[in-house]
């Protein structure tokens, strides 16, 4: 809006433009703000879906059981990659 204020003074007083530029331009800021709102909506929404999800994830990961099978899991990763019919490189 404040560029398009900018350039009023070089449009004629009174032509049918002087006042559909305000009605575009407030236009367009209420739906950038629209859009802003949506995606903060969104954004919320999904937070809101993680966070009991990153909660249970610390929980299993934190576990004694799943720090004293790490050694396995790592085994277990080098063997599959190198493999070629275990999902390792062909």
């Amino acid at each position: 809006m404040q560029v398009a204020e900018k350039w009023d003074d070089q449009m004629a007083p009174g032509s049918p433009d002087s006042d559909a530029w305000r009605q575009r331009a407030r236009r367009a800021e209420a739906e950038r703000e629209a859009a802003q709102t949506i995606a903060y909506s969104a954004g919320s929404t999904l937070e809101a879906q993680l966070a009991p999800l990153e909660r249970r994830l610390a929980g299993i990961t934190g576990s004694r059981s799943w720090r004293l099978t790490h050694p396995l899991r790592e085994l277990n990763l080098w063997r599959r990659k190198r493999s070629p019919r275990r999902g390792g490189e062909r």
